[in-house]
Formats: C-alpha cells, structure tokens, sequence
C-alpha cells in the first residue's frame, strides 16, 4: 500500500533509504508502495495516515515527495478522523475516499515542503533552508541577511501565502 501521511500541525523527516524528506503541516508525504522508511516529529503531533492500495497507486508518485494538502483533502481526512472511519463502509464514505484520492492525484507535489520565491531577501533564505532544513531561529536568518523577523514574515506572505514564518506552522521560513 501507498502512504499519504499528514501531520497537524508540526514538522518531521521523513528517512528512507539514505536520504531524509522534510515535512510541514501545509503538506502530505507520499510514500510509494513497498518502500522501507522511518518517520520522526521533533515533538507530539497530531498524525493522520491515508493508506491507498497498490491497485489505485499506479498514477501517484514512484517515489517519496511532498503533496501541497488543499482545504477538501484536510477536511476529508478530519471528517473520517474525527468519525472513525479507517475504511469506507458506507457507500456514502466511499464516495468521500475516491474525491480523497483524486485529490492526493491531483495535489501539486514537490521534492520538499520548502518552496522557492525569486525575492532577492527571501529567495537565499528557502535556499538555506533547503539545503540545511535544521538551520535555525529566523531571528537569525534575518539578522543574517541584515533584516527583521517582521520583513521576513511580509515576505513569505505575500510570496508563499504562509500565514506564520513559523516553522510549526504552514510556512518555511
């Protein structure tokens, strides 16, 4: 079975083979079929599992990658979280699985949560981060690029559309 994880509302890594996929609750990690992997949050978290059978896998991903999780797949996976439901057995969940897994098909996938902005302040920032995903507080980041917190956070707004610069929260920075 394929795996589509979702955490509420921290960060983790994702370890597989010999390479480590960051994560972040504004985004889903796919995990392909058969692939041998280990998991970690630096803290508690509130965690949901979408397991897709290998049948219904063969147009997702091949390999590890991040899914930007839109309002109806969080809403979709909150209402069977919150109901209970671990497999469809009304016809009316069933219904609600197949818009969930159109919804992991069609889901904008990236290598990581960390997206990339072509701002001269910002840009070297998610750069940073990409590389070092452990890199540290924004305070320093900013005072880093002789910025503020403040003008960091403008930025990841209006580029990236985060709500925090917080990096617990939707946004990489």
């Amino acid at each position: 079975m394929g795996q589509a994880a979702l955490c509420h509302p921290r960060r983790g890594f994702l370890q597989y083979r010999r390479s480590a996929l960051p994560f972040a609750a504004a985004y889903a990690i796919w995990i392909p079929p058969g692939l041998s992997h280990h998991s970690s949050t630096p803290q508690a978290t509130r965690y949901a599992s979408v397991y897709v059978h290998r049948d219904h896998c063969s147009a997702l991903p091949q390999r590890p990658c991040t899914l930007q999780i839109k309002p109806l797949l969080r809403a979709i996976v909150d209402d069977f979280a919150s109901r209970g439901v671990h497999e469809p057995a009304t016809e009316a969940d069933a219904r609600l699985a197949l818009v969930l897994l159109d919804q992991v098909r069609l889901a904008p996938r990236q290598d990581s949560y960390l997206p990339t902005s072509n701002d001269a302040l910002l840009g070297p920032v998610l750069t940073q981060l990409q590389a070092n995903p452990a890199t540290g507080a924004r305070w320093r980041l900013a005072h880093e690029r002789h910025t503020t917190e403040r003008t960091l956070a403008r930025r990841c707004r209006r580029d990236l559309g985060c709500r925090s610069t917080s990096g617990d929260n939707d946004c990489a920075c």
